[in-house]
C-alpha cells in the first residue's frame, strides 16, 4: 500500500507549444431592468505560442428571435489577466509550459420587448490543431451565445459558471472539480454534458456579423462524444444536481469539453447556459515515492530480507512492526530483521523522512516457518490408475491448494489424485503445495510406471482338418520378463506357453485370444482371426478356339499359386491369368493351390489354319490411270485404302490412284481365319502439261472473253500477276482456276500489253514463267 504526503499535482511531459487561439468560453447575461441587460463574454486563449491575440475590436451580434438582425456590438479590448496554474507544488518534477489568458468584454444593451426573445451571438475561428477528440480542429471555430427570453414577460438573469476548471490534469490519477454555476435569481440548476459549437473559418476568422442560429456543432473522431469526451476509466462523469465532476482521464492529450446548465423556475425551464473549454492531460510522474513489495512470507526461518523499490530518495526510514521492542527501526536502503516468532507484521518505508515531499509505503510480513512439502504413491502398471497421496507438513495453518505436474504434460489439483500413464517409463511428478499463510514449497520425484507387454502372435499351417501351431510374438523392455503367456482357443478351451495348438475341423474364420503378464503383474492381450481356407477346387475358364497367329487369355480363380504346363508359347507360367499364342492346338495344364491343398485342371486351346492370301501385281501407273488389283486364297476380300476403287470387297477391283501408295487386302477362308497381303502402286505426274493465251478480248461476246492457264496434265498453278506497262500490278491469283476478266478494282483495264509471272509445280519441282498477254477492247 502507498500513502502521498504533501503532493498536490505533479506533471511530467509539457504541452504543446504552438496554439491556434481558443481554449474555452462562455457568455452570460444581467437583467439591470428597464430593458437593460449586461452581456458579458468571458474568453480564454493559449498564451503559449504564436497564435491569434484576443480580437480588438471584438465583434457581436443581436438577433431577433426569428433569426433577423436586430443590432451589431462593437466592443473593445479590455485588457487581460494570466490564469493562475498552481503550479507551486514544491515536490512537481518538470512543471509543464502552461500559459491561459483570460479577457471579459461586457456591454449595457437595451432590447425593446420581443415574445420571441433575443440571441447574443458571437464567433472565432480556431481551434488549437492538437486536440485529440475533434476531426480537423483547427477548422472548427467556437460560437458562444446566450439566448434573452422577452423582456417584456420576464427580467431574468443568466447562470455563470463560478471557475475556471484546472489548466492541466494528470492521466492516470483521479481527478474531480467543482463545475457548479450560480444564479443571481436563485433558479434551480440542472448540469449535463453537452455539445460545442463550431463557428466561424479560416478565410473569416472573426466575422463581423456573426451567423444566428442554429449553429453547427464540432464533428467528433471516432469513439468520442459529447457524454464520452476524452478517455477516462472510469469515465468522466458530472453530478446533474452539484455540477461536480470526476473521473481517470487515461490519455494524454487536448480535449474539448462542454458543459451545459439548464435554469428552472417554479419547474419550468426558462434558460440553458453553455461553455466549452480545453482539457489538457499530461503525464503526471512523482518528483519521489517509496515502494517495496506489498508482501513478505517466510516459510523457513525468522529473517527477512528487504528490497526497496523506491524512486527519489537517498534517505530512508525503517519501521518493522515488531511490538515486542523499541528499537525496531533501520536507516539503510535495504536491511534484514529477524523476528522473534511467528505471527503476522505491518512494516513502514518512509522516502526522504521528514522532509515536506516524503512519502511512506507499507508491507506485510509473515513469519510462519515449518512448511515441508512431500508425497508418496503406489507403484502401477501402464493404463492403470496410479493414486499419489499427499504427506506434506505444515507446522502453522492448514494446507489449502495441491497444484500436480504428472510428468507427461497433463497436471491434477487435490491432496490424493489419480492418474493413468498410457507408457510405461520414468516421469518427474512435481507437487507444489499453499498454506493458509501464504506460504507455498514444491517437492519432485522420479515416479516409475511398470511397462505392460506388447502381444501378437503369428501360425503356421492352419489348414483344414488339421492341427495349427500358433507361435508368441510378445516383447517387453529388457529390465522385465514375460512369467505368462495363456493362449484361448474358439471352443472355450486353452493352454499355456509360447506354443500354442488347435485343430480346425471346418474351413472358416477362428478367433484366438493370447494373453501375456509380465514379473510386475502388467497384463496385455491380443485378439487375432485364424483364417482356414477350404479345399482347393481348381476353377478354369472354357476351352476356346482361335485362329492361328492370334493371342488368347487364360483366365482361374481359386487358389493362391499358380503352375501352368506346357511352356510353349506362354507369357507367365505361375501367373493365374496369362496369354498364349500357339501356333497349332495345345491342351494347357495349371496345377492350383494354396498352403494346405492344390488341385489341378485343364484348358483346350484349338488353333485353326489361316489362308494363304496372296496379291499382286506390283506396278506403276500416271496419276488416275485405272489398274486392276488381284487377291486369291479364300472365300472374301477386303481392300484398304478403298480410295479411287470401283469395289473394296472385290477379289479383283479396279483402282484410279491419285498418288503412290500400298493396298492391304484382307484375305478370309471359310473357317473364318483372316491373313494379308500387300500391292504397291507406283504413281507417276503428268507434267509440262498446260497452255497459256497470248491475247484475250473482254467484250462480253462469250469468245475469249478472259485470260485463263489450261492444265491438261498435274501441273498446279500456286501464284501468278499479272502488271501493265507502268509496272503496276494489275492482278493477281493463287490457283490454276481463278480467271482474270480485264478489270482491276471493278475498273477496266485499257488496251495494251501486259506481263504475267506464273508459279507452276509438278513432281516437288518448281518453276516461274513468264511472257506477253494482249489485252483487246
Amino acid at each position: 500500500m502507498r500513502s502521498w504526503l504533501s503532493i498536490l499535482l505533479c506533471f511530467g511531459l509539457a504541452l504543446p507549444a504552438k496554439a491556434y487561439h481558443i481554449v474555452g468560453g462562455e457568455m452570460y447575461y444581467d437583467c439591470l431592468g428597464g430593458n437593460e441587460y449586461l452581456i458579458t463574454l468571458k474568453l480564454y486563449r493559449d498564451c503559449s505560442g504564436d497564435g491569434a491575440p484576443f480580437d480588438n475590436p471584438l465583434y457581436m451580434a443581436v438577433y431577433n428571435g426569428d433569426g433577423t438582425l436586430f443590432q451589431s456590438l462593437e466592443l473593445p479590448f479590455p485588457g487581460s489577466t494570466l490564469i493562475d496554474p498552481d503550479l507551486t507544488n514544491p515536490c512537481m518534477v518538470n512543471p509543464p509550459d502552461v500559459c491561459v489568458e483570460e479577457a471579459i468584454y461586457t456591454r449595457t444593451i437595451t432590447l425593446p420587448d420581443n415574445p420571441l426573445g433575443y440571441d447574443i451571438v458571437y464567433q472565432r475561428c480556431c481551434r488549437n490543431s492538437t486536440i485529440v477528440n475533434l476531426i480537423f480542429p483547427e477548422q472548427q471555430g467556437a460560437t458562444y451565445t446566450a439566448h434573452i427570453p422577452d423582456p417584456g414577460s420576464i427580467c431574468n438573469s443568466s447562470p455563470r459558471f463560478n471557475s475556471f476548471p484546472p489548466v492541466v490534469i494528470c492521466a492516470g490519477y483521479p481527478f474531480n472539480f467543482d463545475h457548479a454555476a450560480s444564479d443571481p435569481d436563485g433558479d434551480q440548476l440542472v448540469y449535463e454534458f453537452c455539445r460545442p459549437y463550431q463557428g466561424a473559418s479560416f478565410d473569416v476568422p472573426a466575422p463581423e456579423i456573426p451567423s444566428p442560429p442554429p449553429f453547427p456543432y464540432v464533428t467528433y473522431t471516432g469513439g468520442y462524444s459529447e457524454g464520452y469526451p476524452l478517455d477516462a476509466s472510469p469515465p468522466l462523469v458530472i453530478d446533474s444536481l452539484t455540477g461536480w465532476m470526476e473521473g481517470t482521464p487515461a490519455s494524454i492529450g487536448q480535449y474539448v469539453v462542454g458543459v451545459c446548465v439548464k435554469e428552472y423556475r417554479d419547474g419550468v425551464l426558462i434558460g440553458e447556459h453553455y461553455r466549452d473549454f480545453q482539457f489538457n492531460v499530461t503525464d503526471c510522474t512523482p518528483g519521489l515515492y517509496a515502494d517495496f513489495p506489498d508482501e513478505y512470507n517466510n516459510c523457513d526461518d525468522y529473517t527477512i530480507f528487504f528490497d526497496n523499490n523506491s524512486f527519489g530518495a537517498t534517505t530512508w526510514f525503517w519501521d518493522f512492526g515488531d511490538p515486542s521492542v523499541d528499537n525496531d527501526t533501520s536507516v539503510v536502503m535495504s536491511p534484514s530483521y529477524v523476528y522473534p516468532d511467528t505471527g503476522t507484521y505491518t512494516v513502514m518505508l518512509v522516502a526522504k523522512p521528514y522532509t515536506v515531499c516524503a512519502d511512506t509505503a507499507y508491507s506485510i510480513v509473515q513469519i510462519y516457518p515449518g512448511l515441508v512439502a512431500n508425497f508418496a504413491y503406489e507403484p502401477q502398471c501402464a493404463g492403470q490408475p496410479l493414486n499419489f497421496s499427499d504427506v506434506s507438513v505444515s507446522t502453522y495453518g492448514y494446507l489449502e491448494q495441491w497444484s500436480w505436474s504428472f510428468g507427461d504434460g497433463t497436471e491434477g489439483t487435490g491432496n490424493t489424485p489419480s492418474h493413468v500413464y498410457e507408457e510405461g517409463g520414468t516421469y518427474e511428478v512435481h507437487l507444489q503445495i499453499l498454506n493458509g499463510y501464504g506460504c507455498t514449497k514444491g517437492v519432485e520425484h522420479t515416479v516409475t510406471v511398470w511397462p505392460t507387454p506388447d502381444v501378437d502372435f503369428v501360425w503356421d499351417d492352419a489348414c483344414l482338418q488339421s492341427v495349427g501351431t500358433l507361435t508368441e510374438q510378445v516383447f517387453i523392455d529388457s529390465a522385465y520378463t514375460i512369467t505368462g503367456l495363456e493362449w484361448t482357443y474358439p471352443d472355450g478351451t486353452g493352454s499355456t506357453g509360447s506354443f500354442g495348438a488347435y485343430y480346425f475341423d471346418t474351413a472358416g474364420a477362428y478367433p484366438v485370444t493370447l494373453v501375456a503378464t509380465s514379473n510386475k503383474g502388467c497384463m496385455d492381450s491380443i485378439t487375432n482371426q485364424v483364417v482356414v481356407y477350404p479345399k482347393v477346387v481348381a476353377d478354369v475358364f472354357r476351352d476356346s478356339t482361335i485362329c492361328e497367329g492370334d493371342t488368347i487369355q487364360l483366365f482361374t480363380r481359386n487358389g493362391k499359386y499358380y503352375q501352368w504346363s506346357p511352356n510353349y508359347n506362354i507369357s507367365d507360367l505361375l501367373d493365374h491369368d496369362p496369354f498364349v499364342y500357339p501356333d497349332v492346338s495345345t491342351t494347357y495344364t495349371v496345377v492350383i493351390s494354396d498352403d494346405c491343398t492344390s488341385d489341378t485342371a485343364q484348358i483346350i486351346i484349338e488353333v485353326l489354319p489361316a489362308p494363304d492370301a496372296v496379291a499382286w501385281n506390283d506396278t506403276a501407273v500416271y496419276r488416275f490411270e485405272p489398274v486392276m488389283l488381284h487377291a486369291a486364297g479364300g472365300v472374301s476380300y477386303s481392300w484398304d485404302p478403298p480410295n479411287y476403287m470401283n469395289d473394296p470387297f472385290s477379289q479383283d477391283p479396279v483402282v484410279m490412284p491419285s498418288e503412290t501408295d500400298s493396298y492391304v487386302v484382307t484375305v478370309t477362308a471359310e473357317n473364318g481365319c483372316t491373313a494379308t497381303d500387300t500391292v504397291s502402286i507406283v504413281v507417276w505426274l503428268r507434267c509440262m502439261r498446260f497452255t497459256i493465251p497470248t491475247a484475250f478480248s473482254p467484250n462480253g461476246d462469250g469468245l475469249n472473253d478472259v485470260f485463263r492457264i489450261s492444265s491438261f496434265g498435274d501441273d498446279e498453278v500456286s501464284n501468278y500477276q499479272i502488271y501493265n506497262r507502268w509496272g503496276e500490278l494489275v492482278f493477281e491469283a493463287g490457283s490454276i482456276d481463278t480467271a482474270w476478266d480485264g478489270t482491276t478494282d471493278g475498273k477496266k483495264q485499257e488496251t495494251g500489253v501486259y506481263i504475267y509471272y506464273i508459279t507452276i509445280a509438278c513432281e516437288g519441282q518448281q518453276a516461274v514463267y513468264s511472257g506477253n498477254i494482249t489485252l483487246l477492247n
